[in-house]
């Protein structure tokens, strides 16, 4: 990697919202704003389970989603619980729970829009890629695996889905959870500025 290594960042855990609005939960807007994950990661998985006419094309698919829904309630837990007390240790939980969903349904979306044998291919291999890349960051304190990790997938997958055609119907649905996705970053990044716009609501 032709940059030099990238530290974490100590602002990265001083957030706007530091009020206490429930006894004993510091940061609590912060904490409880994890809860949707618990419940799209539960709704999902359970949805699942119960359509048993749900169509896939190999069994592995739908072990790939199992496993987006899944990091979506460990995302729950490890982010709320970094929330709780920011900082680097507990970043690591955070960070080793939502790259789980992430690399998910970034095999999932190769494979719908790219190549299925590819994408099935992939999802181990990505999956244990992500979560090494974020115990070197914790060992190194250096970002650019984390970093790379992150971004290739993204790139990937807006290149898939503006050039490409997708398996499956409802391509609107990925598109909406790609924009949620960047709105959320886009709140993690400029979260002081829309704390002081909201008039300190959000």
């Amino acid at each position: 990697i032709l940059l030099p290594p990238i530290p974490q960042n100590q602002s990265y855990h001083d957030f706007a919202d530091k009020r206490m609005l429930i006894p004993g939960v510091p940061f609590t807007n912060d904490v409880i704003s994890n809860l949707p994950f618990f419940g799209v990661g539960f709704m999902g998985i359970y949805f699942l389970l119960r359509e048993k006419n749900l169509f896939f094309y190999s069994a592995l698919e739908k072990w790939m989603w199992y496993t987006f829904f899944f990091g979506f309630v460990l995302t729950n837990f490890g982010s709320g619980i970094y929330h709780l007390n920011p900082n680097d240790d507990l970043l690591t939980l955070d960070r080793l729970s939502l790259t789980i969903p992430i690399k998910a349904i970034f095999s999932i979306l190769v494979s719908e829009y790219l190549d299925r044998r590819f994408g099935e291919m992939i999802f181990f291999p990505s999956l244990l890629e992500g979560l090494g890349s974020v115990v070197y960051w914790y060992m190194t304190d250096d970002l650019r695996w984390y970093g790379c990790a992150n971004f290739v997938p993204v790139a990937v997958v807006l290149y898939a889905i503006l050039f490409h055609k997708p398996s499956y119907t409802h391509h609107y649905l990925v598109v909406c959870g790609l924009a949620l996705f960047g709105l959320g970053r886009f709140c993690e990044v400029f979260d002081k500025i829309i704390f002081k716009a909201t008039l300190h609501i959000v």
